[in-house]
């Protein structure tokens, strides 16, 4: 059976100014990755560039268009995010922030930083740019689901060593 090529597409988000300029990024079921999509930060300067990216960037890309699927997700949610699952964990948010000191997002090809220092830094990016407070907390939020990987496992792509299914960038499955 020969596997489809998948394709990934940048959204066009120029009308947000966070955003100077969107590019496409696409990534085929072996993995190669090609395109840009610009960032916010000073001119000139691209994120998502996965031209020069590590080769675990590209390999966490093609495990995640190869093995996430609805089956998948239903799984996932039934597993950790269910009543009495193994993501029922009561801590304040900053104890949730706490818990991303130790992940670092093996997808991302901009940064080796841990996610809690993301997580900041896309706060202030928001609040930089003027945008509503609300649009600032969901930036500093936005990566909180990746604390499953306290209780994750590799087969799920939930763990620190594969991340596949809850890191990158997404898409409707």
């Amino acid at each position: 059976e020969v596997e489809p090529e998948v394709r990934m597409e940048a959204y066009p988000v120029d009308a947000y100014p966070v955003h100077a300029s969107v590019g496409n990024v696409a990534v085929n079921a072996a993995g190669d990755v090609a395109g840009a999509v610009a960032g916010d930060a000073a001119p000139g300067k691209v994120f998502r560039s996965y031209d020069d990216a590590l080769p675990g960037v590209k390999e966490a890309y093609r495990k995640m268009r190869s093995l996430q699927s609805v089956e998948h997700v239903r799984m996932c949610h039934a597993k950790y995010c269910a009543p009495g699952s193994l993501g029922s964990v009561r801590m304040s948010i900053w104890e949730a922030l706490a818990t991303l000191d130790g992940f670092v997002d093996l997808s991302d090809p901009d940064t080796s930083l841990p996610n809690s220092v993301h997580a900041f830094q896309c706060a202030e990016g928001l609040r930089a740019a003027c945008m509503p407070d609300w649009l600032q907390l969901t930036g500093l939020l936005h990566d909180l689901g990746k604390m499953v990987y306290l209780r994750g496992c590799d087969k799920d792509g939930t763990s620190m060593a594969e991340q596949w299914s809850i890191v990158g960038d997404t898409w409707v499955v």
